[in-house]
């Protein structure tokens, strides 16, 4: 039995849609799952059609300059942070593919990735914190004198999430998942057993 060529070298735009639902999709996290895919689009719709071992070097160098100057929905570029994970996805991607022997080579690994600048951190002072705990806790007392309930409700769920996210520095998604039977009043503890993840029919994941 002989195998097809296309099956043996498969189109790039191909692969990367076998990769992501079939090798990918129970790995890692839906969130990241997502993100693979976004970051990914672009490199199918460029290179549709063009098969594994007739990826050029010098044509990804090119294809990843013009996702850094004119990438994107709005065509003004992408970060190069954005350009070097496209890089990273791409290249374990035809990994994968030369270690299936669907082609020897990863030509990725040839191209120069963006250099990126140290973002510096800017936390929130200490009055700042205070600020911002004392406008989450005005809007409680606000809602509280409309006697509307839904808006009540809405707002000392938000004080709540602002009072954990200061004090214990977790995820939005560990946030927006705890249930009450996580608070240990006991031992005054808050136990941070599963993520809420914003990709549609993956709600509740577990943390990293």
């Amino acid at each position: 039995k002989t195998n097809k060529s296309s099956d043996i070298n498969p189109a790039i735009d191909h692969w990367i849609h076998t990769w992501l639902m079939i090798y990918m999709k129970d790995a890692v996290r839906p969130s990241t799952l997502d993100n693979y895919a976004c970051c990914l689009k672009p490199v199918m719709s460029a290179f549709e059609g063009v098969r594994l071992n007739q990826l050029e070097v010098s044509e990804l160098q090119q294809f990843f300059q013009q996702q850094l100057f004119s990438g994107g929905r709005k065509e003004q570029g992408l970060s190069p942070i954005t350009v070097r994970n496209q890089r990273r996805y791409l290249s374990s991607c035809i990994d994968m593919a030369v270690r299936l022997g669907l082609t020897n080579r990863n030509p990725v690994k040839l191209t120069t990735p963006p250099r990126v600048e140290k973002a510096e951190n800017n936390p929130l002072s200490e009055l700042e914190v205070q600020a911002l705990l004392r406008v989450a806790k005005t809007n409680v007392e606000e809602a509280r004198n409309s006697d509307n309930i839904g808006r009540l409700i809405s707002e000392e769920e938000l004080y709540i999430g602002v009072m954990i996210a200061v004090y214990t520095g977790m995820r939005l998604g560990e946030i927006m998942a705890l249930k009450w039977s996580d608070f240990k009043v006991s031992t005054a503890s808050l136990y941070v057993q599963r993520s809420k993840s914003d990709v549609k029919g993956q709600n509740i994941t577990n943390t990293k």
